[in-house]
């Protein structure tokens, strides 16, 4: 494929992703819309992700407004939901993202450490984690108290 259809493939599928969170998911839209920070500046990048939109009026000066401004569809009320809407208009949008400090977990104390009988005690098997090793558990179990404290 060429770079521009990719390009064309990546807008496509940020307009079905933004479409999705805004039926989907409307918790994690509010929650970004919590984290946007800044004013819309009203240059209608936006209004042309893929297509320009019919509803964008420009004018001259480079100025640009929505004639349906006050119902408008919920997917630009809500644009940009995250830092990948951001990237679709080239990252130049006066809009941005507070970035949330992750979670800091104290492993210090913990032992990792077999009790029982000697490993040549128990026969080989395949095990179903495959390569995960100790510390892989340890960071899945993090990945998902992270995910969990997100929710509530």
């Amino acid at each position: 494929m060429t770079r521009q259809a990719l390009r064309a493939a990546g807008l496509i599928a940020g307009k079905v992703r933004r479409f999705a969170l805004i039926r989907f998911r409307p918790g994690y839209v509010a929650r970004q819309a919590a984290l946007r920070e800044g004013e819309c500046n009203r240059c209608g990048r936006c209004c042309k992700i893929l297509f320009r939109c019919p509803f964008l009026k420009e004018e001259e000066g480079g100025e640009s407004h929505c004639r349906i401004y006050g119902q408008r569809f919920e997917q630009c009320v809500a644009f940009p939901i995250d830092d990948r809407d951001l990237a679709d208009v080239d990252f130049n949008c006066t809009y941005s993202f507070r970035k949330t400090g992750l979670i800091q977990i104290d492993l210090t104390g913990l032992e990792v450490g077999f009790d029982g009988p000697p490993p040549e005690a128990f026969p080989r098997r395949r095990s179903r984690l495959g390569g995960l090793r100790k510390v892989g558990i340890v960071q899945m179990i993090a990945a998902v108290i992270a995910v969990i404290r997100e929710r509530v």
